[in-house]
């Protein structure tokens, strides 16, 4: 890619806390991850975009910032997580949202904010992944779906409303197509595994109630606050012998 001086700079701000969590979970629901849409993105302005990756490790954080260059512009992201995965993910949805809200995102790689989930037709494939023996539940219910080719399953940690001090029970939800099932155990591995036992259990009893019909049904994401472009505060700075235009954005919540 040839090299353009750059004049003008974007530095975005990272939501707060929640917002941030929030921004995170929406977009890793999302069938494109945010990694793979600005890899798309690249290929889509071919030889106008390129990302620089910095990080560093202060105090047990992460502090990811991600440089895009795209022609004769810079956009700069910083996020603070506590893997070094995580918050690479995390710096690259904070800069996809930005596209988004901007309007510089082509159709085919915003957001997905409608679903559709497949159910459970007579498979003679998955039978022979759940008769499987040795092998965990949870193991089972990816292969699943990667033989479907289909979304993986999601799990996630129930939290009490009201947790007891030095509680041993945990609660784990399965989410598969549109299906959720619960599991209950004395640690995260225990519970998650025995969601996935409820779950598996579920997709058999939707093979035999549906037989060999196929069945698609479609659901709106919920969608959270993630926040809009907020006012943008410009000033100019010397940067290699010229002067660049430096905007800082931060996100509003309504």
């Amino acid at each position: 890619m040839d090299q353009q001086r750059v004049t003008q700079w974007i530095l975005i701000s990272q939501p707060p806390g929640d917002h941030l969590v929030q921004l995170h979970n929406f977009y890793k629901s999302n069938k494109k991850s945010a990694l793979s849409g600005l890899h798309e993105l690249k290929q889509y302005y071919t030889g106008q975009i390129s990302y620089q990756w910095y990080t560093s490790i202060v105090d047990r954080r992460v502090n990811m910032s991600l440089l895009m260059k795209w022609t004769s512009m810079a956009l700069e992201v910083q996020v603070t997580g506590k893997t070094v995965k995580e918050t690479k993910q995390m710096a690259a949805e904070v800069l996809v949202h930005f596209l988004y809200c901007a309007g510089w995102l082509p159709d085919k790689l915003k957001p997905q904010l409608e679903l559709e989930n497949l159910d459970f037709a007579y498979d003679e494939r998955v039978v022979s992944i759940l008769g499987k023996q040795n092998i965990k539940e949870v193991a089972k219910l990816f292969e699943i779906q990667q033989k479907r080719v289909r979304p993986a399953p999601q799990f996630r940690l129930i939290e009490p409303e009201y947790p007891k001090p030095n509680a041993l029970v945990y609660v784990v939800q399965a989410i598969c197509e549109g299906h959720k099932t619960l599991g209950v155990g004395s640690s995260k591995k225990v519970a998650k595994e025995m969601a996935a036992t409820n779950m598996n259990e579920l997709i058999r009893k939707r093979m035999e109630t549906n037989g060999t019909a196929t069945y698609f049904t479609k659901r709106k994401k919920k969608i959270p606050n993630l926040g809009t472009i907020g006012p943008v505060q410009t000033v100019w700075q010397l940067m290699e012998n010229s002067w660049v235009q430096v905007d800082h954005v931060n996100f509003v919540y309504q």
